[in-house]
């Protein structure tokens, strides 16, 4: 039976090996994302055969993710992951499945499962030339943001965040999560902390970001990493929401200066809140990345 354990960071080139044996698109399924969120949302895992295997909680519900496997591996593992719910009475449950995993999945296990769609966990895929030049009427209202942010706030400056940093940023986050009107245990609480375990491993973790400074001051920062051959993700974007524009700048700062070389970004899902779907939408993204649940039939 698997038997699941919990993530350490001396387990990223083992995760890494798996991630690379197919191409995923999807912004949860890299070391990073899931290092983070592990103790919010109680991420194990799990390796037998040719396969990773993950299972994790969120809000009261338990499922796992699809095997992280070769695809002609799936068969094999989506049995073993069936004998071990099977055994230990854990939902089968399977969450996260991208669009062009699904023909693998129904492959391994032909009419076995229903496979809906998970539209508030679609990812969010912009092009990285939209985003890093804000060129065209589609983008005018960002535009104006942006600027009025320039005009505003001409001596800002946008530095690579580095360690130095990283204790202002997690002053930063913990501002912008009072500012939010956070409270322990709540989701944005769930989030700062996740958030505080990536940038206090920036450096074994691998990502990079950049920073946006007012008179010295952190007011914004992100960061991200590669995914694929073409495609970053941005892990986390933070901004003082007081200061007009804000977001705009270090989305744009951070897309032009850290992304030149990639196609596309992924700025990941909007987990259902209109608010954020709004915002996402704005940008105009070039792909909505879909996301299916399975459950047996």
């Amino acid at each position: 039976m698997l038997q699941f354990r919990e993530i350490q960071l001396d387990d990223k080139e083992t995760f890494q090996s798996y991630f690379q044996q197919r191409r995923y698109d999807n912004a949860h399924f890299n070391f990073t994302n899931l290092f983070m969120w592990r103790n919010v949302c109680r991420i194990r895992w799990a390796e037998a055969g040719e396969a990773l295997f993950l299972r994790a909680e969120w809000e009261g519900e338990a499922f796992v993710l699809p095997p992280i496997c070769r695809d002609e591996a799936m068969p094999a593992a989506l049995e073993e992951l069936m004998a071990f719910c099977k055994e230990t009475e854990h939902p089968l449950i399977i969450r996260g499945i991208e669009a062009t995993l699904m023909p693998v999945v129904e492959a391994a296990k032909p009419g076995f499962f229903n496979l809906t769609a998970d539209r508030d966990n679609f990812d969010y895929v912009y092009e990285q030339t939209a985003l890093a030049t804000l060129a065209g009427r589609r983008y005018h209202g960002k535009k104006n943001h942006l600027n009025q942010f320039l005009k505003n706030n001409s001596g800002y400056e946008y530095v690579p965040l580095t360690p130095e940093l990283v204790d202002a940023c997690e002053a930063f986050t913990d501002r912008w999560c009072a500012q939010k009107g956070c409270e322990k245990g709540d989701s944005i609480d769930c989030e700062r902390q996740a958030i505080h375990d990536g940038l206090q491993n920036m450096e074994r973790l691998g990502f990079v970001g950049g920073v946006i400074l007012l008179n010295g001051q952190v007011e914004a920062y992100s960061f991200g990493e590669k995914i694929n051959e073409d495609t970053a993700v941005i892990h986390v974007e933070k901004a003082n929401g007081e200061i007009r524009g804000l977001y705009a700048a270090i989305n744009w700062e951070f897309c032009r200066q850290a992304w030149e070389g990639v196609t596309f970004i992924n700025r990941e899902e909007d987990m259902g809140e209109e608010g954020l779907r709004k915002a996402k939408e704005s940008y105009h993204p070039v792909i909505l990345l879909e996301k299916y649940v399975a459950t047996p039939k």
